[in-house]
């Protein structure tokens, strides 16, 4: 079982800090009473869209114009907005948006994975250049039959914009 300890961040690099927390290592003690449910919900979903930014250069050409759409509509979506808080850590659900991301990859959002790894896509958006947890156990956090099919219905509602 893994410890932790509180560590002051006064003396620590910006750059280093940053490091840790895109490798997973990182985390922010909140007390339960500082934050309402829907506060944490909008931060986490302000969270996924610079997370999922890192990635807009790897959108195919046909929907680059419209990634941020995209995003937009599948974060405020009840569906998948439900699943960006991990509750039991009060953060954002890394591991459930890499799986959308994955899923938007097969989907031709993303350059297929014979152009673009699906690898190479999870080390842009943890900014790093190594597998860390949330590539190893994305097994866990699938996107359900009924979540592939809403994001089909919303793309494709997106679709006439692109013509």
């Amino acid at each position: 079982m893994k410890k932790f300890e509180k560590v002051p961040i006064g003396g620590i690099a910006a750059k280093d800090v940053l490091a840790l927390w895109r490798e997973g290592k990182l985390y922010q003690e909140v007390s339960e009473e500082d934050i309402s449910d829907e506060e944490l919900q909008a931060r986490c979903r302000q969270e996924a869209l610079r997370y999922v930014a890192a990635i807009d250069g790897f959108a195919t050409e046909k929907w680059r114009p419209l990634i941020s759409e995209v995003w937009e509509r599948v974060l405020s979506d009840k569906m998948f907005s439900a699943m960006l808080v991990m509750r039991n850590k009060r953060q954002l659900n890394r591991y459930f948006l890499t799986s959308l991301v994955f899923n938007l990859q097969a989907r031709g959002i993303y350059y297929p994975a014979g152009k673009v790894s699906q690898l190479r896509l999870h080390l842009t958006l943890e900014g790093t250049n190594k597998k860390n947890s949330i590539y190893k156990n994305i097994v866990n956090y699938p996107v359900r039959l009924e979540q592939r099919r809403r994001l089909t219905a919303l793309m494709e509602d997106l679709l006439p914009s692109l013509r």
